[in-house]
């Protein structure tokens, strides 16, 4: 009877410990805003030119859900995804562009996305001060391009339950160029504008 529960009581066990570590996500978590910028801001490139991706996101945030302003120090991560986009005027179309651009974290880390690499690639903000992200990423080659930062998300604060986050991504360039976008695919981006950046690489 004993040995067959001894590797049950041990999962347990461990599961338990797990828990005590890192704290346990609830279905509603925080809600907060987060931005992104690239610079140099323009239209057109040449290739071998390098665009910065920076992010700084405060430790005090307002809550979207109505909390009043929360002290979100010490998160277990705040990481999210950055996507590349090539845009194809002859059939209007969309292809991953991962391998178009060589990118450089200058503060915080990249991890390759475990399916589907060629669309982009995990980050991940270095607590400071502030969250913080800022990425060089060099342009390989010649076509039309959007950089896309995703919407992020937190686990948790250390082992505190029910503080797990979800950050909406908003890309604050004054002009994004999405009239690109729309000029190249024949439609707007909807929904993506929020945060997209189109561009122009010329040889």
């Amino acid at each position: 009877m004993f040995k067959r529960y001894i590797v049950p009581i041990v999962v347990f066990q461990f599961l338990l410990a797990c828990n005590r570590d890192v704290g346990r996500p609830c279905r509603n978590g925080y809600a907060f805003e987060a931005t992104a910028a690239l610079s140099p801001q323009q239209e057109t490139y040449g290739v071998g030119d390098t665009l910065f991706l920076n992010s700084s996101i405060p430790k005090r945030l307002r809550e979207l859900n109505g909390s009043g302003e929360i002290d979100y120090s010490g998160s277990t991560g705040v990481a999210g995804n950055l996507f590349f986009q090539r845009l194809d005027s002859v059939s209007q179309t969309e292809s991953w562009a991962r391998y178009d651009f060589s990118l450089l974290p200058q503060i915080g880390r990249a991890s390759e996305l475990d399916f589907m690499p060629e669309k982009g690639i995990n980050v991940h903000y270095l607590e400071r001060e502030t969250y913080q992200l800022q990425f060089a990423i060099i342009l390989n080659r010649p076509g039309v391009f959007a950089i896309g930062v995703s919407d992020l998300g937190s686990r948790a604060l250390g082992n505190r339950n029910c503080t797990n986050a979800a950050f909406t991504m908003t890309i604050t360039n004054t002009n994004k160029n999405l009239s690109v976008y729309e000029r190249v695919l024949g439609r707007p981006p909807g929904l993506a504008a929020r945060n997209i950046y189109c561009f122009r690489v010329v040889p």
